[in-house]
Parts: structure tokens; C-alpha cells; sequence
């Protein structure tokens, strides 16, 4: 099995892409408008579509976006939007590299900083595998938050 991460591209964004690789409930909800979202978000210099390809299939990704510095302060914050693998695919090391290109891409935006994102629940004992410690003191405590600071080696 080989894995490969590419971001995406808007000229690749596809109905058919965004099925495999989006949350079910998601995209039945609004497929056009994840189409027109992802196109845009896939243009933007600001953002990262990550497509994980598991022996060139697609197999899962990941969504962060660069916040930027703000007058208050000289170092970026990035927004890990989504990740996610599909059900038959978890399990095989592909989130874990998702997680992994997002932390680089942050790491060599202008002015790195921090990485932030909330995650379900049932999705802790993931990202503490990762080494991650969640804060369950957050404005949404069913959805714990997670930061990382991508200055530290």
C-alpha cells in the first residue's frame, strides 16, 4: 500500500471526489454547494484541500486554512477544518499522514504560529494517539479543542 498527499486542485474538484471523501450526511445535504465551496477553497492561497491517494484511490483528506497574524500578535494561527478517511479505510496510517501534511503546510506559512481544531468526541482517542492533548474547557465542550504550536520542532 502506498499513500501519497497532493493538494487539491480546483480543476480536479469532481461530484464523484467530494462523495468518497466527505462526511456522508454532508453531502447529501448540499452537494452543490460543497462543489462550489471546494472549488473556491481549492483556488484560495489561504487554504489546503489535502487528498490522501492509497495506491492512486482516493482514501481520505484534510481542510486547514491560514488565518493569518493579526495586529496583536507577530505569528499566524491555521484552522484544521475537517479530517476525514472513510470507514474501510481507517486504521491504515492515512489520517495520522493527513495530520502530518497539515502540520507542515502550517509550519511553513508566512509567520507560523499555532494550529487549532475542535474534533468530535469519538475522535479524541485518535488524535491523543497522536500525542495530542484535548481541552475539553472550550465554547463547545462536545467538540474538545486541540492547539499545537508548529514553531517547536
Amino acid at each position: 500500500m502506498t499513500i501519497e498527499l497532493r493538494p487539491l486542485r480546483s480543476a480536479e474538484v469532481s461530484a464523484s471526489l467530494l462523495a468518497v471523501l466527505s462526511n456522508p450526511e454532508r453531502w447529501a445535504a448540499d452537494p452543490e454547494g460543497c462543489l462550489a465551496r471546494a472549488r473556491a477553497h481549492a483556488s484560495s492561497d489561504d487554504r489546503l484541500i489535502l487528498i490522501a491517494y492509497e495506491d492512486a484511490d482516493p482514501a481520505g483528506m484534510a481542510e486547514a486554512q491560514d488565518y493569518g497574524t493579526s495586529v496583536w500578535r507577530g505569528f499566524g494561527v491555521v484552522r484544521m477544518h475537517d479530517l476525514f478517511v472513510p470507514a474501510a479505510r481507517r486504521r491504515l496510517g492515512i489520517g495520522r499522514q493527513l495530520v502530518r501534511g497539515v502540520l507542515e503546510w502550517a509550519a511553513r506559512r508566512p509567520d507560523p504560529g499555532f494550529i487549532e481544531w475542535q474534533a468530535s468526541r469519538r475522535a479524541v482517542p485518535f488524535y491523543e494517539a497522536l500525542g495530542f492533548a484535548p481541552d475539553y474547557v472550550s465554547d463547545v465542550p462536545d467538540f474538545p479543542y486541540f492547539v499545537v504550536d508548529v514553531r517547536i520542532p
